[in-house]
């Protein structure tokens, strides 16, 4: 009768083991799985060029170019994770009516951009090179801007290209990407975090290809030249304020900040779409084109 029932209990422990594995690897399936799908046009009458550019991650991006006034500076917008380049709209609209050129691409499996998986920024730093090279193919003399937002702003730090960036925003980024799993595991599983998160991390590499040392924009933002905002919510609790201070601290100069109340981890724009758009004009004013901006 003992041995019976260590045996079940031991049978019992196997199956819990594997039904726990088999949550954990299939919740790491819903971050690394591609969110294709066609996107919706920009609304009638807006002129835009459709654009394929080969990435070195071997994906063909899918993006969209509108065009600025002559002379004007070039601005890229690159998306967070599970997001698209539709969903940017609404900033290439701002930009655009202030007389910027822009582009926008889906990152390799997002959108339109057909890829096996989802990297955290490692492939999209590729997409970020990819998309930069392009811009200077088209406009050799142009100053270049970029708005990247969560991942968009991590595989642009990560990037090659981001020497060539006259100015850049970045918004609510990761400063490394253990801060990240940690900070989603806790807000998903309280205080069963600490035992979660070590088995999410050792499926990084088998699964998207990438080491935890490869994902730390935090390490690059020093090699970063240009002018630089740091934007991050400060509800935020999966980028929390304290890295997002850390960009700002580490950064040089010539550099700015702003903390958004009352924003969590969203889209800052649709957040206080006026005041987003307040600073970020005059961001670009005072760095892409050299105008003075008087401080209010």
């Amino acid at each position: 009768m003992k041995n019976r029932k260590v045996i079940t209990f031991i049978a019992y422990l196997w199956c819990f083991a594997i039904l726990g594995s088999y949550s954990v690897w299939n919740f790491g399936s819903r971050f690394i799985t591609p969110v294709n799908q066609p996107i919706s046009q920009p609304e009638s009458g807006v002129e835009y060029e459709k654009v394929v550019i080969s990435s070195a991650s071997g994906t063909e991006l899918h993006g969209w170019l509108f065009p600025g006034n002559v002379d004007m500076p070039v601005i890229a917008v690159f998306h967070g994770i599970g997001s698209n380049k539709g969903k940017m709209l609404p900033r290439v609209k701002l930009l655009s009516e202030a007389g910027y050129t822009v582009v926008v691409v889906d990152f390799s499996a997002h959108g339109e951009s057909i890829a096996e998986k989802i990297t955290f920024g490692k492939q999209e730093a590729q997409d970020v090179d990819a998309t930069i090279k392009y811009i200077r193919s088209r406009f050799a003399e142009s100053k270049i801007g970029v708005i990247g937002i969560s991942m968009g702003g991590a595989a642009t730090l990560l990037s090659e290209s981001k020497r060539d960036i006259d100015a850049l925003i970045i918004e609510g980024v990761y400063a490394k990407f253990i801060y990240a799993v940690r900070n989603r595991m806790a807000l998903k599983l309280g205080i069963l975090e600490p035992a979660i998160t070590p088995l999410m991390v050792v499926q990084l590499e088998p699964r998207a290809g990438a080491r935890l040392d490869e994902l730390q924009p935090i390490t690059q933002i020093k090699e970063y030249q240009g002018a630089l905002y740091v934007l991050g919510g400060k509800d935020d609790m999966k980028t929390k304020e304290k890295e997002t201070l850390s960009f700002y601290k580490e950064a040089n100069e010539p550099k700015q900040l702003w903390i958004v109340d009352g924003a969590k981890h969203e889209d800052l724009y649709n957040f206080d779409s006026q005041k987003y758009s307040e600073n970020v004009l005059r961001f670009f004013q005072r760095f892409l084109l050299n105008e003075e901006i008087s401080e209010k």
